[in-house]
């Protein structure tokens, strides 16, 4: 929980794998990418504070430690890092290479001292990031031969570029497209109501085929992934708006405040009004 952190320390290999949620203090030469697989958690970093949910990263930089205000059902896996593993300019992250401070040029070049990322993945990518995250684990773990340093490097920046979108993960087909196309329209309608039949005619497909091609490529529902969409938006706006319940729910999609405070209660353990208390009470004392 919040200011209960150790060190992280990590052998000559330069990797260290986690498959729970740590978000212990790093040694001031390693950095950490931790992907959220499940549950959710408010973290306060750098004078910040976000919702963090299933399909966020939280990158972090030497030194750094989120406290953990709140937390529900939260699943992670982490890599804490030698920064000498992936540093590299085909890594460079457009507009964030430049001007950096003091002590910048060990680190990669997306990242600067002190500073912690949260990132949403897409959900096209999800998957092949979790894979990743697993095949680094295997050559850490087997360590084989003599260049599975390297190996675990090169799977190190494929996440990465997964995370920033740098060289997107490329699906060279109708049903991505279709895939690509859903998510495109349930972002920018998720405020309204979204049902499978409107979709189907938005896109010009039938049910079945939006379906099973959504859940190929995201590994969730439509259902699913609007509900976690939304409940990001409220969440958001109940830790940072003095907005009603009763706004929340209507300017969110949910319509009625009783059908949010059931699914919010579901998803994030408490009611959304003992949410705005707590968090926010937590927030304004840390």
């Amino acid at each position: 929980m919040a200011g209960n952190h150790f060190i992280h320390q990590a052998d000559n290999s330069g990797l260290f794998i986690s498959f729970s949620e740590d978000f212990s203090k790093l040694q001031s030469d390693l950095c950490q990418i931790a992907y959220i697989e499940g549950g959710c958690a408010v973290l306060r970093c750098c004078g910040k504070d976000f919702f963090v949910q299933s399909g966020t990263a939280v990158l972090r930089s030497p030194n750094t430690a989120p406290d953990i205000v709140y937390s529900h059902k939260l699943s992670a896996m982490s890599i804490t890092f030698d920064p000498g593993l992936i540093r590299s300019k085909s890594l460079a992250v457009s507009g964030t290479a430049k001007n950096l401070p003091a002590g910048a040029s060990s680190l990669p070049p997306f990242l600067k001292p002190g500073e912690i990322k949260i990132l949403s993945i897409n959900p096209l990518y999800r998957t092949r990031v979790k894979e990743l995250f697993m095949s680094v684990a295997v050559e850490r773990s087997n360590r084989r031969g003599n260049m599975w340093r390297n190996r675990a490097a090169d799977r190190l920046k494929q996440l990465f570029r997964l995370c920033f979108d740098v060289h997107p993960f490329h699906f060279d087909s109708p049903c991505a497209e279709l895939a690509r196309s859903t998510l495109e329209y349930i972002h920018a309608n998720c405020r309204k109501e979204i049902t499978v039949r409107l979709l189907c005619q938005v896109l010009h497909t039938n049910h079945t085929s939006l379906l099973q091609t959504f859940r190929k490529y995201t590994g969730t529902t439509i259902g699913q992934y609007t509900l976690q969409l939304r409940l990001y938006l409220v969440s958001n706006a109940l830790m940072f708006t003095g907005k009603t319940i009763e706004e929340i729910a209507e300017e969110c999609g949910f319509g009625h405040a009783s059908y949010l405070s059931r699914v919010f209660r579901s998803r994030v353990g408490m009611a959304p009004g003992q949410f705005r208390n707590m968090v926010c009470g937590k927030l304004n004392t840390v």
